[in-house]
């Protein structure tokens, strides 16, 4: 039998039942029907991996404007990203202790000094 490798396809069974999800990191879980390689799967794989916008996590609780938000960009941008893990881990560190105190302030109305 010839098994189909696809990326990021879950798969178990469950009381005799297959199931088969698409699962990718940053976006929702989608039940895939049918069986692999069928139309009805490879039209559903491939709106699935389609999908161009992640969820974004706690974006209900982020105000657009704040610090909240602003470290919330600087976290998900590649200058971020790019860092080494260590480096993220400080800077992580330095970022949360000052949205702690501030997250919830404008960035318009904050003052230098």
């Amino acid at each position: 039998m010839t098994r189909i490798k696809l990326d990021f396809i879950h798969e178990y069974t469950r009381r005799g039942k297959p199931y088969r999800y698409f699962r990718r990191r940053g976006f929702k879980k989608v039940p895939l029907p049918g069986l692999p390689g069928s139309d009805e799967f490879m039209a559903a794989y491939q709106q699935a991996l389609s999908a161009s916008e992640p969820k974004q996590i706690g974006a209900n609780r982020t105000k657009p404007g704040t610090v909240n938000a602003c470290i919330v960009g600087y976290y998900t941008c590649l200058a971020f990203r790019g860092l080494a893990p260590s480096t993220q881990r400080y800077r992580r560190a330095i970022l949360e202790n000052f949205r702690e105190k501030h997250g919830d302030k404008r960035i318009a109305l904050l003052r230098s000094g």
